[in-house]
């Protein structure tokens, strides 16, 4: 025979890659003057800049917020560790490099998504919810915003036999 080996591999796989206009709803992990990066917990590449809050919103780096003025009497915060939603706005793929190019060179996720808070429904969760409680389970859902479509949970597995 062949000195060829042969092994049966079981595996879960998650295969993430969101549509431009779903809606996703995630964890804010960082903010500064330019914008916040949001996190689904399994995923940490989304990017909302200062350009795709809602209007008129300022970055406070005393306090370390963003506040949007829905009137001249009410401001609403984002803060660190807030559930919000986004809705993605482009996908960005990194282009492949060769190892030897990555040495001394800084980190760029393979996938980035650029989001936006801009728009009814989207930003805190807190500031569309009546009782302002959050659900954990929440945190990594990705919804269609789309006619005739319906809200997709991101979750679970697939099991993969190789030997078939």
């Amino acid at each position: 025979g062949t000195s060829g080996m042969h092994i049966k591999v079981r595996f879960q796989m998650i295969v993430f890659r969101p549509s431009v206009k779903e809606v996703l709803t995630g964890i804010v992990v960082a903010m500064d003057s330019e914008g916040i990066r949001v996190s689904l917990k399994f995923f940490h590449d989304i990017y909302i800049s200062k350009d795709d809050m809602a209007h008129p919103s300022v970055y406070n780096p005393e306090k370390e917020v963003w506040t949007w003025s829905f009137d001249e009497d009410t401001k609403l915060d984002i803060e660190l560790n807030e559930v919000i939603r986004v809705r993605v706005r482009a996908i960005e793929f990194a282009k492949a490099v060769p190892a030897q190019k990555l040495i001394n060179k800084e980190y760029e996720p393979p996938l980035k998504i650029i989001g936006t808070i801009a728009g009814t429904g989207l930003g805190a969760l807190h500031w569309w919810q009546e009782n302002n409680e959050v659900d954990d389970e929440e945190v990594g859902d990705v919804n269609m915003d789309k006619e005739d479509s319906e809200d997709v949970k991101i979750g679970g597995g697939m099991e993969v036999d190789t030997e078939s």
